[in-house]
């Protein structure tokens, strides 16, 4: 409640791990911050619902950055990055949202669906496989007025600390 964009502009970087709840005014500051230079990074479902939990209609969610925003039906997805890391691709356990980017925004990383689907049949196990590479961007990064952005469509610090393995550190 006490966010301040000149408080903002204090920092080379601020990040907004998965900060579901947040209100409409610091949005607008944020998106600020961003169009004066500034440089964010921001993980899965940041600015989903307001300070009340009210959901953010869909064009709203994200900061407003993206073309669209959805629910990932797959609870394990696999993420696959453009830069080379230690393995093939990070697995996230606690699901991933489908982001449409802009055009002028790139794709450093895609979502691979598992290879089975989850149904009353076949369940999860710890033993899923990766499946296709899907349309689905991972990891986005893109520019808004003078300012940046990279955008992880996934819990990356939830992962990380659960995980701890080493291509989460590449």
């Amino acid at each position: 409640e006490y966010l301040s964009i000149e408080e903002l502009k204090k920092f080379k970087l601020v990040i907004l791990s998965n900060l579901e709840n947040i209100s409409e005014r610091n949005i607008k500051l944020i998106r600020q911050y961003i169009q004066q230079g500034g440089k964010i990074l921001f993980t899965y479902q940041t600015a989903f619902t307001n300070e009340f939990l009210k959901p953010y209609p869909m064009n709203k969610k994200l900061l407003s950055l993206f073309k669209s925003v959805s629910e990932l039906n797959e609870k394990v997805v696999f993420v696959k990055t453009k830069q080379s890391i230690k393995s093939p691709f990070i697995r996230a356990n606690n699901g991933a949202l489908k982001v449409d980017k802009k055009k002028s925004q790139n794709i450093l990383g895609s979502l691979i669906l598992p290879a089975m689907q989850e149904t009353k049949e076949h369940w999860i196990s710890h033993n899923i496989h990766p499946g296709i590479e899907s349309r689905w961007p991972s990891i986005i990064r893109g520019r808004f007025g003078k300012g940046r952005f990279i955008y992880l469509a996934f819990d990356f610090f939830m992962e990380y600390g659960e995980q701890d393995l080493p291509s989460f550190h590449n």
